[in-house]
């Protein structure tokens, strides 16, 4: 319960976001990558016991038993559309605790050398399965990590146009929130800075994705816009209101949407990573009030 203990942080609603996500398609091909990944987590504890049998506190099986079965069941909700194999790394740590624990119980009940070869060559066997299975995806995630490392200059500039917008406009509510942006950059990536500073985020284009995917009516969003919720969009430079789905390869924002923002929206001025979209209701209230 500690992640809902901040008052912004809501059981009630998150409890409903899952409601309307629960008509997500199922993927029967996601489901077969994950029972692949993870057989291939669980076969060195099943090799290294099957082989050896050793002597297992009756608490550390209870353990097997419980990661087995929670393995399995997030097998089923990782196959939704939108999900994948990724939903199971966290029980990477586990796994590898209980394989720790098992080889050395197994290394301290081997009766002959003839054992002890075989428990070296598993070992062996194991790390080179390890070696060739999992080495070619990490060295192919290099080139996103080399990447990051390269985006880090429009990171930085990125924060500090945040920055300035906060300090400029203290009495307003500002956002970072979605557009086309340039370049590799996911400019969204920082919509959380305002946030900790005490600003809204009504609309989050990843959270809407999914919902958008399962047919809510994105009546909720234009009434975001319309009722200028924020009084400043930090936009990634570009076309506004533009996240392409990873799910279906469209905006996940209507032309609705689109039309609505600017119908209440203006550019007032434009950075490196983001574009300034001032409500138009601001101006106006500050024109009569002038």
């Amino acid at each position: 319960m500690l992640p809902f203990s901040p008052n912004n942080a809501s059981l009630f609603e998150y409890f409903h976001y899952f409601q309307a996500l629960k008509h997500t398609p199922w993927d029967r091909w996601l489901f077969q990558e994950n029972i692949v990944l993870a057989a291939m987590c669980l076969v060195p504890l099943l090799l290294m016991y099957a082989l050896f049998t050793p002597k297992l506190p009756y608490a550390f099986k209870w353990f097997i038993g419980a990661l087995v079965l929670c393995i399995t069941i997030v097998t089923f909700p990782a196959a939704e559309r939108g999900s994948g194999p990724h939903h199971l790394l966290p029980f990477l740590p586990s796994l590898v605790w209980g394989f720790v624990v098992m080889r050395r119980e197994v290394a301290a009940s081997l009766p002959d050398h003839r054992a002890r070869g075989r428990y070296e060559g598993l070992s062996l066997g194991l790390i080179v399965a390890l070696l060739f299975g999992f080495g070619p995806i990490v060295v192919s995630s290099w080139d996103s990590v080399f990447q990051r490392f390269d985006d880090t200059p429009l990171v930085t500039e990125g924060i500090a146009e945040i920055d300035r917008a906060l300090d400029d406009h203290p009495g307003l509510r500002v956002a970072v929130g979605p557009g086309a942006g340039a370049g590799s950059f996911d400019a969204q990536a920082l919509r959380v800075i305002p946030v900790f500073r005490g600003n809204p985020l009504p609309i989050d284009s990843f959270s809407w994705m999914a919902s958008e995917m399962n047919g809510v009516s994105d009546e909720v969003v234009r009434r975001a816009v319309r009722e200028c919720r924020v009084d400043l969009w930090l936009l990634p430079t570009g076309a506004p209101f533009v996240t392409i789905s990873h799910l279906d390869g469209n905006n996940v924002f209507s032309a609705n949407v689109l039309a609505d923002f600017k119908a209440t929206y203006v550019k007032q001025m434009s950075g490196r990573v983001f574009d300034q979209w001032r409500c138009k209701r601001h101006d106006d209230d500050s024109g009569k009030a002038g």
